[in-house]
């Protein structure tokens, strides 16, 4: 403690004054009867805000009060509180042992406090409690042995002066400049711990030092909890280099940070990050705001890229109930990560940062701006589920951007997600990366823009260009609400489309007709007796039935039909007034009820339709068919539908187009094991022959 922070008794109102106790302190008094003369000190000098000030409320988004340094929002501590218990007023509470815990005031950090941690080890006692209420000036690092716990009264403000004599630690290929931190960074500690206070570094020149005020390393189990750190330098992509972290741990195993606050600091507020191995790490229920950097990142060694060893540096991580308006990042680290889970947090972005490969990545319900994948290695299983977009300002909800390195996406699904921005998922991919295997499940985009699409790979990549260098390949998207959106633009090269609701601006629900009312004429039997379906009963192919509807207003109609599929059932041709649609394999092994939809330019007045057999599935015994409910909008899309132009392979709903014949050109062609295991059709619109691949082959039905 530097000289002109002693107490020498009762100050007036222009020098330093003792403080009253907490009631903690006063309790942990009162419970050895040990009471003696003050020494105690606060800074009264303008370095802090006094006690009547009130906050101003333009601080970041969503953060506690600029005074809450508690980490759980309670109320403050501040310089000349009055004391729980006013008979005691100006007293303090000399190193004693109450139950196996010592206690040390604030006061007596740099004569006292470093020795009696050290007693509390040789005496196997696991924990020392700093007592007091205000500003202090500690000017000396300490160092936490093996199995101890640093507890830290909550109105006890750390903020070390400019003449300090902070212990200066080179670990890696940085030198850091600490306050607490565990006393073994060579061979390590366990069970260390440091629980609540404040601390800020706005009097600590960086002096070209990295700084991490609260800084476990090497260690097993380590526990940051409750614990506050501002101002501490903020000087992010200062020319320089140097880097400043608020609540630190580094190269250890099962470390944990709990409901820790970071403002202000300069490159990652709340951070686990390894030099070495970093296993088992958590951070659960912390806040970080005003951060240029990261506010709370996990991280594997990021200078060693892309040399996997055995296993994984990063293994078993968690960020849970986290808070900030930065950053919340992992970095995989070149010997890459697995088992990771990033859920229920709240932040402006999210960033999967694979520097080497990620195996098995789950992030849920997380509210945030933006998720950006940046693919520089091999990312298998990545999960993103039950994302709420924050506001809808973003260009992509959630962005996969490749690198000049090779990369690769396999098996990545989105699903249960909610976003309003223009783009729903965005590809940036480099021509170096390639992602497989996508899956969008029931998601629900509700665009704030004019010109949204839900897949969109023309949109200008960070790297520059027109667009995407790679397609994302095999995407399913199936039970998806898309509200007045291009489905597709660009960016894909196989797709598959089913059970999805498209909903223009002006869309309303429309009218659902009964088959049975619309029917006009047939060339075979029809069987009108069961309680809903209506059933055409031809002998063989070349037979037809006709159905007519009305519309109001000409245009592009989201037309529904309800059918059924049977192993009796025949192959029809759709036709819409004239005009071919599909072709329609109404065989099943089951009985299967389904709702086929297309989208339909139809006209003012009467619209026909018409199904006519063309043959039937080898395996079927007979040619029939059946419909249950026709479903149209009262008025057409207002916004575009399903861009299939741009997407080389699409299938929509099982069925898909080629130009010729698949066995020898056009699109499909070489795409037959795609499109055997998704069962799809394939028409070739030259000649409107229908194609199934089987074992590998095209063949002509």
């Amino acid at each position: 403690m530097t000289e002109d922070s002693r107490t020498h008794g009762f100050g007036d109102s222009s020098g330093d004054r003792t403080l009253p106790l907490t009631r903690r302190g006063v309790l942990a008094a009162g419970a050895v009867g040990v009471l003696a003369s003050g020494s105690a000190t606060a800074r009264t000098d303008g370095g802090e805000e006094d006690g009547d000030e009130e906050d101003d409320g333009d601080g970041p988004p969503f953060a506690p009060g600029d005074h809450d340094h508690s980490g759980e929002r309670g109320s403050t501590a501040r310089l000349g509180d009055a004391a729980p218990v006013e008979s005691i007023t100006a007293r303090t509470i000399t190193a004693e042992n109450v139950n196996d815990v010592r206690h040390v005031h604030a006061g007596d950090w740099d004569d006292r406090l470093q020795a009696e941690i050290d007693a509390a080890a040789a005496e196997a006692e696991r924990e020392v409690v700093v007592h007091g209420n205000g500003v202090f000036e500690p000017t000396t690092t300490v160092f936490l042995p093996d199995d101890l716990t640093l507890t830290i009264d909550e109105g006890v403000r750390l903020v070390p002066p400019s003449d300090h004599e902070l212990a200066e630690i080179e670990t890696g290929n940085r030198t850091y400049r600490t306050l607490i931190t565990n006393a073994d960074h060579d061979d390590g500690n366990e069970a260390v711990a440091v629980e609540g206070g404040y601390v800020s570094f706005e009097n600590v020149d960086w002096d070209e030092l990295s700084h991490a005020p609260v800084w476990f390393h090497n260690c097993v189990s380590p526990r940051q909890e409750g614990v506050t750190v501002e101002d501490v330098m903020y000087d992010y992509g200062s020319a320089d280099g140097t880097r400043q972290f608020g609540v630190y741990i580094t190269e250890s195993e099962g470390g944990i940070q709990r409901r820790c606050v970071a403002r202000r600091v300069g490159y990652d507020g709340i951070a686990n990050r390894g030099y070495g191995s970093t296993r088992n790490p958590k951070i659960i229920g912390c806040e970080a705001y005003d951060i240029p950097g990261t506010g709370i990142q996990i991280a594997g060694d990021v200078r060693n890229q892309s040399t996997p060893s055995d296993a994984p540096y990063l293994d078993e991580y968690v960020i849970r109930e986290c808070k900030t308006d930065a950053y919340i990042t992992v970095h995989s680290g070149g010997d890459g990560a697995s088992d990771g889970l990033i859920e229920d947090n709240d932040a402006r972005m999210i960033s999967l940062i694979a520097d080497g490969p990620f195996d098995n990545v789950t992030i849920r319900n997380n509210v945030v701006s933006q998720l950006l994948v940046a693919i520089r290695d091999r990312i298998t299983n990545l999960t993103i589920r039950g994302q709420q977009n924050r506001d809808g300002r973003q260009d992509g909800s959630i962005r996969l951007i490749g690198y000049g390195t090779p990369g690769v996406v396999d098996r990545l699904t989105i699903a249960d997600c909610f976003s309003r921005d223009r783009t729903f998922l965005q590809n940036e991919l480099h021509e170096l990366t390639s992602v497989s295997d996508v899956r969008l499940l029931n998601n629900v985009f509700d665009p704030d823009h004019d010109d949204a699409t839900f897949v969109d790979g023309a949109i200008e990549p960070h790297f520059g260009g027109d667009g995407a260098e790679s397609d994302l390949q095999g995407v399913d998207i199936v039970a998806n609400t898309i509200h007045d959106a291009t489905v597709i633009n660009e960016g894909v090269d196989t797709a598959r489309l089913r059970d999805n609701t498209l909903v223009g601006a002006n869309d309303s629900p429309g009218l659902r007709y009964d088959t049975s009312d619309l029917f006009v004429e047939a060339t075979a039997p029809v069987d009108d007796s069961f309680p809903e379906a209506i059933q055409f009963e031809p002998d063989g192919p070349d037979e037809w039935w006709t159905f007519e509807f009305d519309i109001d207003e000409a245009g592009e109609y989201e037309v529904e039909l309800e059918t059924l599929f049977v192993s009796s059932y025949g192959t029809y041709e759709l036709s819409v007034n004239g005009e071919q649609v599909d072709t329609i394999d109404f065989y099943a092994e089951s009985f299967t009820r389904d709702t086929i939809t297309y989208v339909l330019e139809l006209a003012e007045g009467t619209n026909t339709v018409r199904f006519e057999a063309v043959g039937k599935n080898e395996e079927s015994s007979d040619y029939n068919m059946a419909l249950y409910y026709l479903n149209v909008p009262d008025a057409p899309v207002s916004g575009p539908a399903i861009s299939s132009r741009p997407v080389p392979r699409l299938l929509n709903n099982g069925r898909g187009t080629n130009e010729g014949d698949p066995s020898d050109e056009g699109e499909w062609h070489g795409y037959a094991p795609f499109a055997e295991q998704s069962n799809a059709l394939v028409r070739d619109t030259t000649t409107d022959d229908w194609y199934r691949a089987v074992d590998g082959d095209w063949m002509r039905l």
